[in-house]
């Protein structure tokens, strides 16, 4: 797990440094929006892809005799297929710059933008589907580091053009993608297909494709939801959410990277008992470094997004509104984590039900907040309804896997502790709020000490990790 942690680290590290150079050269300013519209969405098509191999083929990929089975990889093929017809659709029809950017008008170059973003997908899906066959084979660093290298890509176009344009941005990213689709192509130019046939899974698989096609769509839904008051709001909101979504992965991109395969080779071994030691631990540890991040931002939101993204065309007044967009995630960036964790246990258990059921309620529940969210209080209840349905659903997935036997009493009573540790951190966090301290980093320091007595005390996992 260490060395996905440290590439998943290095990956997200990047994205930090093209947010922040992104927001120093454009701002929240039009073509702003329209490059995180666009990117969005390229990575919202090749996720479904990368979803359904990662989730559904990663179990079956690896035959007995070691090689790859030949129907999930046919199946991944397919998959892929999907993705290129898709992205050439959108490729060859204008008109959906239409649809994402309402003032067209005033970005130039928008359909060069879109056929950017079109190949964009195309190539993030081939990544996602090598990336699956290196991790099943338990090669993780790589497909974990790989991704920076579209950011590095649109990072070089940021610093060398004189006055960078949404286009060339994209245009960086799209050659940063193909150059890790390269990449990992060589990674895996070793892996050799089995004589076996294995699970094709087809059903499963349309049925998990589709469930991934309604969680891919909301991310640019939310976007354009945030932006329906003010263009420069869905900037906002992505700069917020953005930011945490690199801080989830930051925490736990190195663990859901690393418990889909070992987690599988668990669960096809020892069946249920052997991931009942692995699991409560891996959502105890994470659980906790989610909330120590979310109390900290709490309390200096404004200070760390002014030290990120505060310099150039992003000033002060964006700053602030970003923050507050922030503080209203930051339940739903916690849920969300731990919901991740859940659904790597249960995919590797191949409770395929279980996981399409938790991803078609996910994505009803999340879009049906966030719209009504939307209409009463903007880029706001945006993230206010992402938290709330967020947060519903772990709960319920939680739940349902005490009662399928995932959670021994033991490793209740290691939930239970660890529950505590978070609830007095966040009892702190906001008793330090309303002290009225000022400095930002003064209240970080007074919770970050807090969480560390609480978990010396309470001593929420006390069993050896894992690593």
């Amino acid at each position: 797990m260490i060395r996905a942690t440290f590439g998943t680290w290095f990956s997200y590290g990047s994205t930090v440094l093209l947010q922040v150079m992104l927001a120093d050269k454009l701002g929240m300013s039009i073509g702003a929006t329209a490059f995180i519209l666009l990117y969005a969405f390229a990575i919202a098509v090749a996720s479904i892809t990368t979803s359904t191999i990662t989730s559904v083929g990663i179990p079956r990929l690896i035959a007995d005799d070691g090689a790859i089975a030949r129907r999930p990889a046919f199946l991944a093929a397919v998959l892929l297929g999907f993705v290129f017809l898709l992205t050439a659709i959108v490729a060859g029809d204008p008109a959906f710059a239409h649809f994402l950017v309402r003032s067209e008008s005033k970005v130039r170059g928008i359909d060069g933008v879109i056929r950017w973003g079109s190949l964009f997908a195309l190539t993030q899906g081939l990544a996602g589907g090598v990336g699956a066959l290196c991790i099943a084979k338990g090669r993780r660093f790589l497909p974990a580091a790989a991704p920076v290298l579209p950011t590095l890509g649109g990072a070089i176009v940021l610093i060398v053009a004189a006055r960078p344009s949404a286009s060339g941005v994209m245009m960086g990213v799209t050659l940063g993608s193909t150059a890790q689709v390269c990449l990992l192509l060589v990674a895996c130019r070793h892996i050799r297909l089995s004589s076996e046939h294995g699970d094709s899974a087809v059903g499963v698989s349309l049925l998990t494709v589709a469930q991934f096609v309604l969680l891919a769509l909301l991310p640019p839904i939310e976007l354009e939801l945030a932006s329906w008051h003010a263009s420069s709001a869905g900037a906002a909101y992505n700069f917020a959410v953005r930011g945490l979504a690199v801080a989830q992965q930051l925490l736990i991109g190195g663990l859901l990277l690393s418990s889909i395969g070992d987690w599988s080779t668990l669960a096809r071994t020892g069946g249920l008992r052997a991931l009942r030691d692995r699991f409560p631990r891996a959502l105890v540890i994470g659980g906790l470094a989610l909330v120590l991040a979310a109390a900290v931002a709490f309390v200096a939101g404004r200070t760390l997004v002014s030290l990120t993204y505060q310099r150039g065309s992003f000033s002060a007044a964006d700053a602030k509104e970003v923050a507050h967009i922030l503080v209203f995630a930051l339940p739903g960036f916690v849920a969300e984590g731990l919901s991740l964790i859940v659904a790597q246990a249960v995919l590797a258990m191949k409770w395929n039900d279980l996981a399409i059921g938790t991803g078609v309620t996910r994505a009803c529940a999340r879009l049906t907040s966030v719209v009504v969210g939307a209409a009463i209080w903007g880029p706001v209840g945006v993230a206010g309804g992402y938290s709330v349905a967020s947060v519903l659903i772990v709960l319920a997935q939680v739940v349902v896997v005490m009662r399928r036997g995932l959670v021994d009493r033991h490793s209740s009573n290691d939930l239970g502790r660890a529950l505590a540790v978070a609830g007095l951190t966040v009892a702190v966090a906001g008793g330090v709020l309303l002290t009225g301290t000022s400095a930002g980093f003064v209240r970080a320091a007074v919770v970050v000490i807090a969480f560390v007595t609480f978990t010396i005390l309470i001593q929420p996992a006390r069993a050896r990790v894992n690593w």
